[in-house]
């Protein structure tokens, strides 16, 4: 890993150097970059090492505690508002779990075009506040307008129609604030780089797993294949992802902070990209990337039905279990970030698949052969797997900060994480 390291810290010399050499040319020379020698502690880029209080950085994970609250707003609310209180047909129903999460599949092509477009010689705030202002209309206009009867064949398709394009929106400014945070994550030292990651997705992690909560706390009345006598309406829901969405666009405005740079040449950007992309290091992590999220996506259609009838699970019990995962997840994340991040990953990654499946082929081996069908033996024992889970994922992005470069940090971490 360190020789890699090395490698591509070498590459990353010709390639600002080429940048700027350019911008001279063109009278646009914004800041001069450092070579890799003048930088402290084996850092990857110049700036001085991020303070984690400092507004930057924790205005950078307040973005991902408001992906956590949106996107694990819109994913929860399938089964209770899709399901349940419209009722919508099989079919409908699967093109609708497929489309709102439809955005995740277009990081790439988000990523590249604020690599290669930037709005008045920025790439990233710009992007992220378009996002998040288009994002919070969409969520508003759910929040008001009226959902319509419980059943509705035609109100059913306009309000997923809505809450994919709020997905959208969310994610463009996901990918922008992706590349941000990898720019950050490259001035910590070696001693500790990773952290910000780590502390990044932890963050949204327990977000995701608030509105989770929330979601099936308050939206399990019977209208909405729950038990309770009371619910707070899809409008109250929206309002709750509605209202923070709004604060996000002033929090941008006001706190983050972004650089200038030289719009690159799209035929020098896919040049240099292609360059990247045939390095060893970077084809491998994508070959690998590829086939893991290939193998992960094959699940059982009997998984639900296993879950209700055999394991008698109950919504609200998945629901807090659900939570209770969020949260070790967000610790484990945490904790690999303090601890971790000097961890043989090759060796890191093929023991966390191998414990994650052997844990899961435990919970349903036993409850497919009838030796315990007990539903908080089905809940609690996968809880387990998000140790290893969770090592497994933030492990896996860590390679990401070490591979990407100066200008191209959008389409690289669009492109290693579109699977997931």
């Amino acid at each position: 890993m360190n020789h890699t390291k090395e490698f591509i810290a070498g590459e990353r010399v010709s390639y600002v150097h080429s940048i700027d050499k350019a911008a001279g040319e063109n009278g646009e020379d914004y800041e001069v970059n450092k070579t890799p020698g003048e930088l402290e502690d084996g850092a990857l880029r110049a700036g001085g090492a991020p303070v984690y209080t400092s507004a930057e950085c924790l205005s950078i994970l307040f973005q991902y505690a408001m992906i956590g609250i949106v996107y694990g707003g819109v994913t929860s609310m399938r089964y209770s508002i899709v399901t349940g209180y419209f009722q919508l047909e099989t079919n409908v129903g699967n093109s609708a779990k497929a489309l709102l999460s439809l955005g995740w599949s277009l990081k790439v092509v988000f990523g590249m075009f604020n690599d290669c477009f930037p709005i008045f010689g920025y790439s990233r705030k710009p992007y992220m506040l378009l996002g998040w202002t288009l994002c919070s209309i969409a969520l508003l206009v759910i929040a008001i307008k009226d959902p319509g009867e419980e059943g509705s064949q035609t109100d059913g398709p306009v309000f997923i129609l809505l809450a994919a394009i709020a997905g959208f929106c969310y994610v463009m400014a996901d990918v922008a604030q992706d590349a941000l945070m990898l720019a950050v994550a490259q001035r910590e030292p070696d001693a500790v780089r990773g952290r910000l990651q780590s502390f990044s997705y932890a963050a949204r992690t327990i977000f995701y797993g608030l509105i989770q909560f929330v979601c099936g706390y308050c939206l399990n009345s019977k209208r909405f294949a729950g038990d309770f006598d009371w619910d707070i309406g899809i409008n109250g829901y929206f309002w709750i992802l509605a209202v923070p969405s709004c604060l996000n666009v002033v929090v941008i405005w006001i706190f983050v902070k972004d650089e200038k740079r030289v719009r690159i040449p799209l035929g020098t950007y896919f040049d240099q990209f292609w360059t990247l992309v045939q390095k060893r290091a970077v084809w491998q992590v994508l070959l690998f990337n590829f086939l893991f999220g290939l193998f992960q996506s094959i699940t059982s259609t009997a998984g639900d039905y296993i879950a209700l009838y055999w394991a008698g699970v109950e919504n609200l019990n998945q629901q807090i279990v659900g939570v209770v995962s969020q949260f070790l997840f967000a610790g484990v994340l945490t904790l690999t970030g303090t601890y971790g991040t000097h961890w043989n990953w090759r060796f890191v990654l093929v023991i966390t698949i191998l414990v994650t499946y052997a844990i899961d082929a435990v919970c349903q081996f036993c409850t497919i052969f009838d030796v315990v069908r007990n539903q908080w033996f089905y809940l609690g024992v996968p809880v387990l797997e998000n140790i290893p889970t969770g090592i497994n994922f933030v492990v896996g992005t860590y390679v990401i900060v070490e591979l990407a470069e100066v200008g191209n940090e959008g389409v690289m971490y669009g492109l290693l994480t579109t699977h997931s």
